[in-house]
């Protein structure tokens, strides 16, 4: 287990700087935070959705989301899994967005879908 600044351990691999907690302002504390955790969020992600850029996409979307919390997490040594429940949260709600209900296809249907539909009349009898 790597520990990198401000003694992040399981964030990733970093160089190893400490500074005291009186000299970092919360923004600042998260900003080590963000550069210990992304590689390994990025891979997550990756696992999550398989394609590298929608990963990126969705590791910036949940450290966005982190920063606005950061203030609230008290706890710091669960701030990677705060960090992933969130990733894992924003990937769930992507795929509901983009949930689709229809299915396209290359041709156009030669008749309605419905059985006995008379046209014109607007009911299936």
């Amino acid at each position: 287990m790597t520990a990198c600044r401000k003694g992040w351990p399981h964030a990733g691999a970093g160089i190893a700087v400490l500074r005291s907690a009186t000299e970092l302002t919360p923004t600042e504390e998260f900003v080590e935070f963000a550069h210990a955790a992304a590689p390994r969020l990025r891979r997550t992600a990756f696992l999550l959705c398989g394609d590298w850029h929608t990963a990126e996409d969705l590791c910036q979307s949940a450290l966005a989301k982190v920063f606005v919390s950061w203030r609230r997490i008290r706890r710091r040594d669960a701030a990677y899994a705060y960090a992933t429940r969130t990733l894992v949260n924003t990937h769930l709600a992507d795929l509901r967005l983009k949930r689709v209900d229809e299915v396209l296809t290359g041709r156009v249907p030669d008749r309605p879908a419905g059985r006995g539909h008379r046209p014109g009349t607007g009911c299936s009898c």
